[in-house]
């Protein structure tokens, strides 16, 4: 599994599961934010649903050889993979993301950015990037050095959020630089290098919602309310509403595993190859 590791020209291995870097730089992302993630995401039906959208998207793509989790936060989706029977490895630059993974029981890790890793190229066999594009600057560049780094023909995963008539000041506290269509994300994987197998949206169910409870009041300048307690009761709504929810997503499961795609939702899901 830790080929790729070993090969890795920034990294050290502490002799503890974890390597590292000898100093992580900076990312677009708020400091309490996996501390906030990892209050939610155990019982959230959004991370529930993504992972199960993922492990189905996997299992008809399926990688060839670990999967490296790019910016995977709390290791909530490494986990998931893990426990699908998948190898998987995070790479996550903030300490705090780390220290939850840690304690989910996800090893090995890695605490470093994706360019000072330096991974050697053609050596990564699968890698994922679980909304984590929308807080890197130059996407493109960023999708090049993952295509440097995956062998040839090597499969990336990619979610990020949707359109940009849902973007509210939740995307500003998280720090985003955009929302994506399913045109811009893969003309930034072709841009890239990378050949896309499959192309669809995913949360159709939650865009509605979205757009009407954040996006309007947002563009109305209504102040937010506490964003840890809104974060707590979207994603842990009333026993009715969490049933729906569920129903909604077991449909929406259906409809992308049967190979059929949305084109509306609230992320964008992506599967390519490296060309």
């Amino acid at each position: 599994m830790s080929d790729f590791l070993t090969s890795a020209q920034g990294l050290r291995d502490r002799g503890d599961g974890l390597w590292t870097t000898d100093e992580v730089g900076e990312v677009s992302y708020p400091e309490d934010g996996h501390d906030g993630c990892r209050a939610i995401e155990d019982g959230s039906f959004w991370f529930a649903h993504r992972s199960a959208v993922l492990l189905d998207a996997l299992g008809r793509f399926p990688p060839d050889g670990c999967v490296l989790d790019v910016g995977g936060g709390n290791g909530h989706v490494t986990k998931a993979l893990l426990d699908a029977g998948y190898r998987a490895v995070l790479l996550e630059p903030g300490p705090a993301g780390i220290a939850h993974a840690r304690a989910r029981g996800v090893f090995p890790l890695v605490h470093s950015t994706l360019a000072q890793a330096r991974f050697r190229a053609g050596s990564v066999p699968a890698a994922g990037v679980f909304d984590v594009v929308e807080h890197v600057a130059d996407d493109v560049l960023f999708f090049r050095e993952l295509h440097q780094a995956l062998i040839p023909r090597g499969r990336l995963y990619v979610t990020v959020p949707a359109f940009g008539w849902l973007w509210s000041h939740a995307d500003v506290h998280a720090g985003h630089y955009r929302r994506y269509t399913r045109h811009a994300l893969a003309r930034a994987l072709a841009v890239a290098g990378f050949e896309l197998e499959w192309l669809t949206c995913m949360f159709s169910f939650v865009a509605p919602p979205l757009f009407l409870l954040k996006s309007v009041p947002d563009k109305m300048r209504r102040p937010p309310r506490d964003r840890q307690e809104q974060a707590e009761r979207e994603h842990d709504p009333p026993r009715p509403a969490r049933a729906l929810l569920k129903a909604l997503g077991r449909a929406e499961r259906a409809w992308l595993r049967s190979g059929r795609t949305l084109s509306v939702g609230s992320s964008v899901l992506a599967v390519a190859r490296r060309g």
